[in-house]
């Protein structure tokens, strides 16, 4: 089983990230001015993925129970990180 969904769990500003030089300013990115964020916003987050991959993998165990090989991949990215999270 793979599971590679995931929000970011936030409003992303696609123009402000662009224009944000991630790869040349990494250190000095003021990130306020690129993501908002809300509790609402966050708890979608938390839903998608944490609780989303808990159950989905809770409800392909017994799948993964027969196979002879079972597996259970999770892709994440930094924006998955629960430490990202702030509610201002």
């Amino acid at each position: 089983m793979v599971n590679n969904a995931g929000i970011p769990g936030a409003h992303v500003d696609g123009e402000a990230l662009a224009a944000a030089g991630i790869m040349e300013n990494a250190g000095r990115v003021d990130w306020s001015k690129i993501v908002t964020e809300s509790y609402e916003l966050t708890e979608a987050g938390l839903k998608t993925n944490y609780h989303g991959a808990k159950e989905l993998t809770k409800a392909l165990i017994p799948l993964l129970q027969v196979s002879s090989s079972p597996k259970i991949v999770n892709v994440s990215s930094s924006m998955g990180r629960l430490e990202v999270c702030e509610i201002h």
